[in-house]
């Protein structure tokens, strides 16, 4: 829980930092903290049920994890990006559109804003899904108030 809170803050200035010597580190450290939830992930549920349901816990848990994070997160976060990509790109110039964008006839201004909404519009989309956390830390939190009497100790 406490290590998923320090991703966060760790992950945005990263995304948002100018200087890839700021970022690489901080991202790094981040991602060294996001993959502390792991242990207890697939400890937790093995021991809270019975020694012949084990195994299929943790399979529901790793299939589950599978689905949601790495089957709907990059399409949601893909997804997000566009939508932003959009909006980003009207404050730049109202004139361009993201069909437009996809033109390889632009003039060089064109190319460069289109080129900076997309970048931004998926630095954003990141931004947003890492700020997710705070809910798998919510339920870290919950699941910490029961965790002794659930696992029969």
């Amino acid at each position: 829980m406490f290590a998923l809170l320090g991703v966060i803050p760790m992950h945005v200035v990263g995304y948002l930092a100018e200087s890839l010597w700021l970022a690489v580190p901080l991202m790094m450290v981040g991602q060294m903290l996001l993959y502390t939830y792991l242990c207890p992930l697939y400890a937790v549920p093995s021991g809270v049920v019975d020694s012949r349901m084990r195994a299929t816990a943790v399979a529901v848990t790793l299939f589950i994890v599978n689905l949601l994070g790495y089957g709907l997160g990059p399409p949601l976060i893909g997804g997000l990006s566009t939508i932003l990509n959009a909006t980003f790109l009207s404050g730049l110039d109202p004139a361009l559109t993201l069909e437009a964008c996809k033109a390889s006839n632009l003039a060089v201004a064109a190319q460069t804003a289109c080129d900076s909404a997309n970048a931004d519009g998926l630095q954003w989309s990141m931004i947003l899904f890492k700020c997710l956390y705070l809910w798998a830390v919510f339920h870290f939190y919950m699941a910490s108030r029961t965790i002794q009497r659930d696992m029969g100790r």
